[in-house]
This record gives structure tokens, C-alpha cells and sequence, in this order.
């Protein structure tokens, strides 16, 4: 399993959530869920990657940098603790990068 695809497992378990579930929020199949669980990130549409990071509280940045550390306890019993260092790039530039990134990330993830 690809990390990325670790990250979507770890935070669905964290958030106690069933496949079906998140299947339902993306509006996809549960064995089409579970294809994201198992590798299969190269077929993930950015439309998905918004919803998955909503359904966790977090941005883009955070669903598809994550770092991994966890902290258990904050007000809805998980936190995912990942700074940001680019507060004082424009949104414009910004965006640019993040896409970047994403295309990246979906480009190693589907070889």
C-alpha cells in the first residue's frame, strides 16, 4: 500500500469511519472507496480529494502532505497536527503549488 493510501485508511480508521461511509460522501461505491485504500490513487479525481479533505476538517495541503503525527484528544478526539509554512505566499501562487504538488503526488502514485 502506497502512503498516501495509508493516510486515507489511518484517518478513516481515526475518525471511526466504515468504507461505505466515506464511499457514500464521495459519491462512489464501497469497493470504489476501497481502490483508494488499496493503491489505486491514480484514478482519484481532485473533485474527491476536496471531499476527503473536508470530510476530515483539513485542506489539501494537510490530506496530501501529511506528516503523520497524531494527536489524540482535541475537541472531536483527533487531531491531525500538520503546520504550514507558506502563510505569507499569495493565494494565487499558492494554489499554483498546491496543484503542482497534487499532480505530482497522482503522477508518482498512478506508475
Amino acid at each position: 500500500m502506497n502512503n498516501i493510501s495509508t493516510k486515507f485508511r489511518t484517518l478513516r480508521e481515526l475518525h471511526n469511519y466504515k468504507q461505505d461511509y466515506v464511499a457514500s460522501v464521495l459519491g462512489i461505491t464501497q469497493s470504489g472507496y476501497a481502490k483508494i485504500e488499496n493503491s489505486d490513487v491514480g484514478n482519484v479525481s481532485f473533485k474527491y480529494l476536496q471531499k476527503l479533505a473536508e470530510l476530515y476538517q483539513l485542506n489539501l495541503e494537510q490530506l496530501l502532505g501529511w506528516d503523520g503525527k497524531i494527536n489524540i484528544g482535541t475537541t472531536n478526539g483527533v487531531g491531525v497536527n500538520q503546520g504550514t509554512t507558506h502563510l505569507h505566499t499569495p493565494a494565487d501562487e499558492r494554489i499554483r503549488e498546491l496543484e503542482e504538488k497534487v499532480e505530482k503526488i497522482l503522477d508518482m502514485v498512478s506508475r
